[in-house]
């Protein structure tokens, strides 16, 4: 699954994370993440298309990006809440 390779990739070392997979009501998978890395800052672009192969950031799809990153979340424990809400396959790495 391409969101354990990105999350364990050491271009930009992840110090902690969590994902959750959903699915739309149509069937179709996605992922919601959070994660924070070693320097504070986001995984490249680039890093992210090396490993997830649909990643693309200038594609818009409703509040986000196809693949892409969305914006920085203000409350960990808000959007914790928010993507854990349908309790599916996950992996939590958030201390």
């Amino acid at each position: 699954m391409a969101i354990r390779k990105i999350m364990r990739q050491k271009t930009c070392p992840v110090k902690k994370y969590a994902w959750y997979l959903e699915h739309t009501q149509n069937g179709l998978p996605h992922i919601h993440f959070i994660y924070e890395t070693a320097t504070g800052g986001r995984i490249h672009k680039r890093v992210f298309q090396r490993i997830w192969k649909i990643w693309d950031e200038s594609q818009a799809v409703g509040a986000g990006h196809r693949g892409g990153y969305h914006r920085e979340c203000h409350s960990d424990e808000e959007y914790m809440k928010y993507i854990s809400k349908d309790k599916g396959r996950c992996e939590v790495q958030w201390s």
